[in-house]
């Protein structure tokens, strides 16, 4: 009994130790914990258990699964909902990631070449718009209707998936995991083809708009040595939209007469040039909220006064949209504030605020009732059965 009692008591300050020398501990049990490894870990007396961290240092691990008969379960997760795993990592050939390994995931798919040209399936490149499904184009829609398979990524609207008739896979690009979902879309590509199916390649805004969609035309190529050309359907880009909805004019005689488009990454992860300020100019950003405090200060760095307004759209022509007003020195804290998530479309520039004057509207998210443009939402109405049903026909 003593015996036992202080084996028990001595793996327990054994546990305690683990956690305090290496985790950072969560706020509440379950949560994930972030340490130098990448595998997860079922805790508990039993294999059930639902106490789950990340891989704890070799050292230690075996006294630990010999104690408390810990459960090893590699991470894994289709659409790349898996954490980023860090290349140098030992586990990085063992982790899973969309049921293959990373490194195996990167590699280069072999070209079609065994497949006869008269067995090959179709493709398209189709522009999903902002996200109302009111604002796709009528061959989008039919294109959405026909298909077999329709691979898109994680932020078109489920208003918009629901029109589909076929198949859907969503690869979910989260940070860190942008590059392995983009070789999974390549995978299903390729898959599709082989099987002669009609893919529909759906996209956010416009495909050609920071969509990726010619180095996607390019891997079709490649796949298919040029004998599939893939046809592609415009999309109301959110850089057009997004302001329009949101209120935040890109041009006005005398305060704004050019634009420019800029994104908030660059390949590789890296900081895209910034043009230098111009009074009479307006910036629209793409894919930057994630980074919208070095893109303030980089802005401020090439020259933008500090209280240059800056109109963020989250979810622009969605039943969620949100308006946040703020300026170069007030939108990372307000952003944060309110959790502004992607999509958004960020507007810098005198004519932003054109709309917004200071005497009526103050810094921080914009009530939908005092807006000065009214909203509609394709949500609010029974538009699919009255249009949608009649464009079939």
């Amino acid at each position: 009994m003593a015996s036992a009692y202080l084996m028990s008591r001595g793996s327990l300050l054994l546990l305690c130790a683990v956690f305090l020398v290496n985790f950072h501990m969560p706020g509440r049990l379950g949560q994930r914990i972030r340490v130098s490894h990448r595998q997860a870990l079922t805790f508990g007396r039993k294999p059930s258990s639902h106490l789950k961290c990340q891989m704890i240092p070799t050292r230690i691990r075996g006294r630990l699964t010999r104690a408390f008969r810990v459960q090893s379960i590699p991470i894994s997760g289709k659409g790349g909902t898996i954490e980023h795993v860090d290349p140098g990592s030992p586990d990085w050939n063992k982790t899973e990631l969309f049921g293959d390994s990373l490194r195996s995931l990167l590699k280069p798919i072999a070209p079609l070449d065994d497949v006869p040209l008269s067995k090959l399936g179709t493709i398209s490149l189709v522009g999903a718009g902002p996200g109302d499904p009111q604002l796709l184009t009528v061959a989008a829609f039919r294109m959405l209707q026909e298909a077999d398979v329709v691979v898109c990524d994680r932020l078109v609207s489920q208003e918009i998936r629901d029109l589909c008739k076929g198949e859907i896979l969503v690869a979910k690009k989260y940070p860190g995991c942008a590059d392995y979902a983009q070789m999974e879309i390549y995978r299903w590509i390729a898959s599709g083809l082989r099987s002669g199916k009609r893919l529909v390649r759906l996209k956010i805004g416009d495909p050609f708009i920071f969509g990726r969609g010619a180095e996607e035309v390019i891997e079709i190529e490649r796949l298919t040595s040029g004998r599939v050309t893939p046809t592609v359907i415009p999309g109301v880009s959110s850089v057009f939209a997004a302001p329009l909805l949101g209120g935040a004019t890109m041009t006005h005689r005398g305060v704004a007469n050019s634009v420019i488009l800029g994104t908030g990454y660059g390949r590789n992860k890296s900081e895209p040039a910034i043009v230098p300020y111009q009074p009479q100019t307006t910036a629209v950003f793409l894919m930057a909220i994630g980074r919208i405090g070095p893109l303030c200060q980089g802005l401020k760095d090439n020259g933008y006064p500090v209280d240059t307004p800056v109109v963020v759209i989250e979810k622009a022509s969605c039943s969620d949209q949100r308006v946040l007003l703020a300026d170069l020195n007030t939108a990372p804290s307000l952003v944060s504030e309110h959790v502004i998530k992607p999509p958004a479309t960020i507007v810098v520039g005198e004519a932003a605020r054109v709309l917004y004057p200071v005497d009526r509207f103050t810094q921080g998210l914009v009530d939908v009732d005092t807006m000065p443009i009214a909203q509609h939402f394709s949500a609010d109405d029974d538009w699919e059965n009255r249009v949608l049903d009649a464009v079939v026909q």
